[in-house]
C-alpha cells in the first residue's frame, strides 16, 4: 500500500494524502525528475478487485488520448509494489464541489465555467470519448477557478455511429435516465449531466433530496427540474428553460452538442439581465463581413436593435440609406480591423457620428492602429470566440462603457 514518504518506482515521491472517493485514492508528490509537484492516483491493492484495477488502467488510456485546456493532463502510468498508478497535474485548489461547499458562484461564473466545460465536453465526443464522470467532485479547479474535467475511470468509447454499451456505472445523483434503462448511450448522456450540474452551480443545492432515493427516482422521469427562481428570482426564465431541455427525458429532445446548450444559456441570460436602449448602427469594412454578419446575427438573437447595410432592400440607393440610418441611430458598433481602418465609408460613417456628437463604441476585431480621435474611447477587444465578444459588447453597449461622445 502507498504510504507518506514513498518514493514510486524512483521517481515519484508521495508528500501527502489529499482525499478518497470510491476505491482510489489521490495524494500530492514530488516529481523528483522534472523537479515540479505532481497529483497520484492509486486504487486500494489489499481490497482492491481486479476490476477496480482495471478501471484505472481504463482511465489513463483514456486520459492519454486527450488534449484539451480544460481536460486534466495525464504524465505517467506505472506500477509500484504491485499496485497501479496514475500521475496527473497537480491542483492544488481543490475540486468544485469542495469550492461550492462554501461559495455561491456568481452568475457569470457560472457562464464562464459552463462555455469551458461544454467545450470540453464536445471535445470528448468529437474524440469518441462518452465521459459518464460529469460532476462537481470530478471537475478540478486552478487558481483562477478555470475546471478542468477528470475521473475518467467508468468513461466508454463511442463507436463509429456515435453509440456505445451502457457501462452501467456512473454516479446516480448525476446519471441520465437512460443510464438505468437502456443498454446503448450517446453522447447525449453527457448533456444530462451538464445539466444537472449547471443547476447545482446556479443554486449551490440539488434539484432533489438527495437523502430520498425516491425523490431522486421521480425527478429523473421527469421532464422538468425545479425553478432555478425559487431561490434566484433574479434569474430570467429562460435559465430554466435551458436547463429543462438539457435534461429531457427523451435524449432527442435534448440539444444537440453541449456549446449550443451553453450559447443558447448565454442568451437566455444576457437577453434577460442586459437592457440596450436606442438603434445601433453598424460599421464595419466589406472584406470583415463573414464575421460580422454572423455576430450581428448573434446579437439581434438577444433583441439588440441593430442596422446594419445588409438590410438595405436590393436597388435602395445605398447612400441615402446608409444616410438615413446614421441619422436615425443612436449608437455606433464600430468594427475595427486593418481593412475597417483602410476603409472611406468606415472612417466617413465614425466621422459623422462624432460631429453628431453621439456615442461610439468601438470594438477591436483584429489588432490594428486606432485612429487618433478614437483613442480617448474606451473599446472593447475581441476574445476570439464570438459568444464571449457578444456578451463583452453587450456588457459595454448596456452599461456605456465604451463609448461617450467626444467633447
Amino acid at each position: 500500500m502507498v504510504e507518506v514518504g514513498d518514493t514510486l518506482n524512483g521517481r515519484y515521491r508521495i508528500t501527502a494524502h489529499i482525499g478518497r472517493g470510491g476505491s482510489s485514492d489521490v495524494w500530492a508528490a514530488r516529481d523528483t525528475l522534472l523537479k515540479r509537484d505532481v497529483a497520484v492516483k492509486t486504487v486500494e491493492h489489499v481490497s482492491a478487485s481486479l476490476d477496480a484495477r482495471t478501471i484505472l488502467v481504463n482511465e489513463a488510456e483514456v486520459s492519454a488520448r486527450l488534449e484539451h485546456p480544460n481536460v486534466m493532463p495525464v504524465y505517467d502510468f506505472g506500477t509500484y509494489q504491485g499496485q497501479n498508478f496514475l500521475v496527473m497535474r497537480y491542483l492544488p485548489h481543490g475540486s468544485l464541489e469542495d469550492y461550492l461547499a462554501s461559495h455561491q458562484l456568481t452568475s457569470d461564473e457560472v457562464l464562464r465555467m459552463a462555455q469551458q466545460i461544454a467545450g470540453a465536453l464536445d471535445y470528448l465526443h468529437d474524440s469518441q470519448v462518452l465521459y459518464l464522470g460529469l460532476k462537481p467532485r470530478n471537475v478540478l479547479l486552478d487558481a483562477r477557478n478555470y475546471p478542468y474535467l477528470s475521473g475518467f475511470a467508468v468513461s466508454a468509447w463511442l463507436g463509429p455511429d456515435g453509440r456505445t454499451s451502457n457501462p452501467g456505472s456512473g454516479t446516480l445523483l448525476y446519471m441520465a435516465p437512460e443510464q438505468l434503462t437502456a443498454d446503448i448511450l450517446d453522447f447525449r448522456t453527457d448533456l444530462y449531466s451538464l445539466g444537472i450540474m449547471l443547476f447545482v452551480c446556479f443554486t449551490g443545492r440539488l434539484p432533489f433530496d438527495a437523502t430520498e432515493p425516491l425523490a431522486l427516482r421521480q425527478l429523473q422521469y421527469q421532464d422538468n427540474l425545479p425553478s432555478v427562481r425559487q431561490t434566484h428570482p433574479e434569474l430570467p426564465l429562460g435559465i430554466d428553460v435551458v436547463l429543462n431541455r438539457l435534461t429531457r427525458l427523451n435524449p432527442d429532445e435534448r440539444y444537440a452538442s453541449a456549446s449550443e446548450a451553453v450559447e443558447e444559456l448565454y442568451r437566455a441570460y444576457y437577453s434577460g439581465q442586459r437592457d440596450v436602449e436606442g438603434r445601433i448602427f453598424v460599421s464595419y469594412a466589406h472584406k470583415d463581413k463573414e464575421y460580422v454578419h454572423a455576430l450581428v446575427e448573434e446579437l439581434r438573437n438577444f433583441g439588440i436593435d441593430l442596422w446594419i447595410d445588409q438590410d438595405i432592400p436590393p436597388g435602395a440607393n445605398w447612400d441615402h440609406s446608409v444616410q438615413s440610418a446614421l441619422d436615425a441611430a443612436d449608437k455606433m458598433l464600430l468594427i475595427l480591423s486593418p481593412a475597417a481602418i483602410e476603409s472611406e465609408n468606415v472612417h466617413d460613417e465614425w466621422s459623422y457620428f462624432i460631429g453628431q456628437r453621439k456615442a461610439i463604441y468601438p470594438f477591436i476585431f483584429q489588432p490594428c492602429e486606432i485612429p487618433f480621435r478614437l483613442r480617448r474611447r474606451q473599446h472593447v477587444t475581441s476574445s476570439g470566440d464570438k459568444l464571449n465578444d457578444v456578451r463583452m459588447i453587450i456588457d459595454a453597449l448596456a452599461q456605456g462603457t465604451a463609448g461617450s461622445a467626444e467633447e
